[in-house]
């Protein structure tokens, strides 16, 4: 026997519903990830604005109740020190694919050391935003890996 699952009297049997209902776990493990991803971004984000108050809030009232990925939590946690987009990405904060590797990023860390021309300024500004743009990206690439092609809206 099984449960009446409404289509038309036909009953579901125990393998159905437990098939459903790991799919349904499988489902709230990969929101879990999707939200711990976004919710990383926004951390990071925090803190190389130099917004440490905020980025605290989100990694203790946000990240942490997730409970998930705790290695992560605690890596997260350890870039507090971090106050500009160059200290994260010194501190390897996305792992050894750093979103800034492109030649205007590595130009930037070469001006934010000694003195700047009004030039490097603006350079290393560009450069902050591209990598900005490039860890966004591959935030996005990510979550297309955790949640299904036929849940994610298309790029454009």
């Amino acid at each position: 026997g099984g449960f009446a699952n409404g289509s038309g009297g036909r009953n579901a049997t125990d393998e159905e519903l437990l098939a459903v209902m790991r799919s349904n776990m499988m489902m709230e493990d990969r929101v879990q990830q999707a939200k711990f991803l976004v919710l990383e971004q926004k951390y990071l984000e925090c803190l190389s604005s130099g917004d440490v108050l905020s980025a605290l809030t989100c990694l203790r009232e946000e990240i942490t109740p997730l409970g998930i990925n705790m290695q992560r939590l605690h890596e997260l946690a350890s870039l507090m020190r971090c106050r500009t987009w160059q200290d994260l990405v010194e501190c390897k904060a996305w792992g050894e694919s750093t979103p800034s590797s492109s030649p205007a990023a590595l130009g930037a860390g070469q001006a934010l050391s000694g003195s700047q021309t009004q030039h490097q300024q603006q350079q290393a500004a560009a450069a902050g935003i591209s990598s900005q743009q490039a860890s966004r990206q591959q935030l996005l690439n990510k979550l297309q890996e955790v949640i299904p092609s036929s849940v994610m809206l298309p790029e454009n």
